[in-house]
Order: structure tokens, then sequence, then C-alpha cells
């Protein structure tokens, strides 16, 4: 992932962040078996399951830890040097 990128978020090559006019753009890509999983646990956690949550907040933990990844460790783009 780069700053600066002009190329399509894709699904089959990796290229999942992209910076474009100072906007990050993130793809999320889930299997079936993911979107249930997400969404059974959403709504296990709104009924109050902790376990549920739990499993939420570790999700969103790692969403986060990835857009910081792309916030201060991806390469900067032309613009940015």
């Amino acid at each position: 992932m780069r700053r600066g990128m002009t190329a399509l978020l894709d699904m089959t090559d990796g290229t999942h962040a992209s910076w474009h006019d100072g906007n990050l753009g993130v793809l999320l890509v889930f299997d079936s078996y993911d979107v249930a999983s997400v969404l059974s646990a959403w709504e296990a956690a709104e009924g109050g399951n902790l376990m549920a949550l739990t499993h939420m907040m570790d999700w969103l933990k790692g969403f986060v830890q990835f857009v910081d990844y792309c916030v201060t460790e991806a390469d900067p783009g032309p613009e940015d040097q």
C-alpha cells in the first residue's frame, strides 16, 4: 500500500488499502462464514452476550491496527516525499 496510488482496490491482487487525494480507502473482504460470524456476534453482543462482545472488540482491534499501519507505516507516495 502506498500513499497517492491511483490503482483501484482489488480483492484478487491484495490491494486492500489505498490513499487517494488524502483519503484512505479500505477494502474489506469476507467469505460467507466470516459474514455470518460477524453478524451473529454483533446481534448476540447487542443482546448482552459478553463473549460475543469480546469477539467483536477483538475484530475491531485488528481493524484499527490495520488502519494504524496504513496511516503510520505505509510507504509514502510521491506527494508525501
